[in-house]
């Protein structure tokens, strides 16, 4: 009971001599002219900054056969962090084929691999993701990935989306 008697006291006096300050404050601060009064320079609501960095992929193939291998090469800035993700077909995506690495000073990756299986014949994707210092860029590439014997037929074009999958391998 002491204890409440007492906290209440002292909330009392604290609530008081924060009204006195503020009161007493009040007639400065209205008296106050503001830090900035004639002009206030705006930056242009319509400026964008290019935070993009450039990123550009070279497949050696465009179509690749079964046991070919498909070269994979990089171009951005120097030293810049590279994520390089494959999407299969299916649009599994193959963890071992993810990669994570480092651009030359020259700013180029490249990378060759071989496919060997008729699973996953159809269009692939290359998903490059890059970055440094707070820049980014994203790039994809596609792919065929066909068995022999089957004949090309122009135009033959991954992007496209209008490729027909085999239905037997």
């Amino acid at each position: 009971m002491v204890k409440g008697i007492r906290n209440t006291c002292f909330t009392l006096i604290a609530v008081g001599l924060t009204a006195i300050g503020l009161s007493w404050n009040r007639p400065s601060v209205q008296g106050l002219q503001p830090l900035i009064n004639q002009s206030v320079v705006a930056a242009d609501h319509q400026t964008t900054l290019d935070v993009s960095i450039p990123l550009t992929i070279t497949l050696a193939r465009p179509v690749v056969k079964v046991g070919q291998y498909q070269t994979v090469t990089i171009q951005t800035v120097p030293n810049a962090n590279l994520e390089i993700d494959t999407i299969y077909p299916n649009s599994s995506l193959n963890d071992p084929q993810i990669i994570r690495t480092v651009s030359d000073g020259n700013g180029k990756y490249s990378y060759q691999y071989q496919l060997s299986s008729l699973d996953y014949l159809g269009v692939f994707s290359t998903v490059v993701n890059a970055d440094l210092g707070g820049r980014s860029a994203a790039q994809t590439a596609k792919f065929v990935f066909q068995k022999w014997g089957v004949k090309e037929t122009p135009p033959l074009d991954a992007t496209s989306g209008e490729y027909i999958f085999p239905l037997v391998p």
